[in-house]
């Protein structure tokens, strides 16, 4: 069973290298989808303490592909705890600068008990560390974030409020403002507005909260964008399939689109189609 759970990485990595040697990070037609979906199958390893089989996997996986940090995945965090494990200093170094270089974690404060391990394996010192992490901090686009959080803060004080009014008028206000945001930089990746620095107001869920608030007209504008930033490795599978299911189940749109199941206390009507929805866009299949 093991050799032929290997065969099939090995297979389907193969099927998807014929077309690019190396995906990167929003390249033009480009699909993530199947990273998105490997990158769990190893997260379900790591949880099963099969570490070498998970290391496997992704460490394939990086061969041909960009490596990201998906949402509630941390793939980066985990391929970097078992590359210390199997004493890989190449690739523990690698990760680390991934980590600092495109996430802005500050690994010299880094809340993880491997951290002081690695650091002493990897023989990169605090200062190279803080030295990337600063650069990191001083090309934040200070504009977006706090206009993202400032956001999410009105979004959130109206609805609390049950002010409709006014959530009304905020609503559309965003709206116009995602729609300048989208257009100009594209989905607004942790490279552009931070997320991982200690104090840093934003958080990691605001467009997750923003997007499931905006009307029918502009959820059919920028749907096909943001299902193409899925594909690029930039806007998290889970977060669309949100945007699309609060249309569905919150709203109660008539929208031509199955239902992910993201929300968690609905089950789907039709099992076999929306797990069939659900692998197109990276999200694994519900049991």
């Amino acid at each position: 069973m093991k050799k032929i759970f290997f065969l099939i990485i090995i297979v389907t990595l193969s099927f998807y290298s014929c077309k690019s040697n190396y995906t990167k990070v929003g390249d033009k037609n480009q699909n993530y989808v199947p990273y998105y979906l490997s990158v769990d199958k190893a997260k379900k390893a790591y949880d099963k303490g099969e570490h070498e089989k998970t290391f496997f996997l992704l460490d394939s996986l990086f061969n041909h592909y960009e490596p990201i940090q998906t949402l509630f995945i941390n793939e980066l965090d985990i391929y970097c705890e078992l590359a210390l494990k199997f004493k890989n200093k190449k690739k523990v170094k690698k990760i680390m600068y991934i980590l600092v270089d495109e996430y802005g974690s500050n690994l010299s404060n880094y809340n993880n008990k491997f951290w002081p391990e690695l650091k002493q394996f990897s023989g990169i010192s605090d200062k190279k560390l803080k030295e990337k992490f600063n650069k990191f901090n001083s090309n934040i686009n200070y504009n977006v974030r706090d206009s993202l959080t400032q956001m999410l803060f009105y979004d959130q004080k109206y609805r609390i409020e049950k002010n409709i009014v006014k959530t009304d008028s905020i609503d559309k206000e965003n709206e116009k403002k995602l729609r300048f945001i989208f257009k100009k930089y594209g989905y607004p990746t942790q490279k552009l507005i931070g997320g991982h620095i200690e104090g840093n107001e934003y958080k990691l869920s605001t467009l997750s909260v923003l997007l499931k608030h905006i009307s029918l007209s502009f959820f059919n504008e920028i749907q096909p964008f943001l299902l193409d930033e899925l594909k690029k490795g930039k806007c998290p599978p889970v977060i669309y399939g949100g945007m699309v299911d609060h249309k569905i189940v919150v709203d109660s749109d008539i929208i031509p689109f199955t239902y992910y199941a993201t929300y968690r206390n609905v089950p789907p009507t039709d099992k076999k189609a929306t797990n069939e929805a659900r692998l197109k866009i990276g999200l694994p299949a519900i049991e």
